[in-house]
């Protein structure tokens, strides 16, 4: 996978820090979400959205990884 700079230049991820619910705006198709916890554990994924609910998550760091056609887009987010 590759990190497109187009791709990224149009992507934002919103609140950061979260209680909730996290948006994320894409110029293209989101494919899925993932969010692991600091210890590298997948704590949830969803297919096909634009937003992932982290009310059931502890309060911490978490990766959140975006598939998004054949590109890969990493994030750190902070659950409060």
């Amino acid at each position: 996978m590759d990190v497109d700079e187009p791709v990224l230049s149009g992507f934002t991820i919103f609140p950061n820090p979260v209680n909730k619910i996290l948006q994320i705006k894409s110029p293209v198709e989101i494919e899925k979400i993932e969010i692991f916890n600091i210890q590298g554990a997948l704590v949830d994924k969803k297919l096909n959205q634009n937003f992932i609910n982290v009310e059931k998550l502890k309060a911490g760091i978490y990766i959140l990884k975006i598939y998004t056609g054949n590109t890969l887009i990493v994030k750190k987010i902070i659950v409060n």
